[in-house]
């Protein structure tokens, strides 16, 4: 059987002065990273590596159009990633507080 759930849009965001330069960054920079990482690998000269960076190429090329003509919808990663990390941070202090103080 299957169910489908039909979910709400995610809310439009609220347009503020330079955030169309700073979102042409953001699609930038995680596909470059990506390319960087790839560089890197083993494998890179294969044929898998190839349609990796094809693959990363059409995902920058996607997001970079998003960023500049549907600015509204687009949605920062990078700010996604550090609550994240954040969280991670916070936890990861914790621990080692709690750890320093039972021992």
């Amino acid at each position: 059987m299957w169910m489908f759930i039909a979910r709400e849009p995610s809310p439009e965001a609220p347009y503020w002065r330079g955030r169309r330069a700073m979102a042409l960054v953001d699609a930038l920079l995680w596909p470059l990273i990506g390319v960087l990482l790839l560089r890197h690998a083993v494998g890179f000269a294969t044929v898998t590596g190839s349609v990796m960076l094809w693959a990363l190429v059409g995902l920058a090329l996607h997001r970079m159009s998003r960023a500049w003509w549907a600015n509204s919808r687009y949605h920062f990663t990078t700010w996604r990633l550090a609550k994240v990390m954040l969280a991670l941070l916070v936890l990861g202090a914790i621990l080692k507080i709690m750890m320093t103080s039972a021992g």
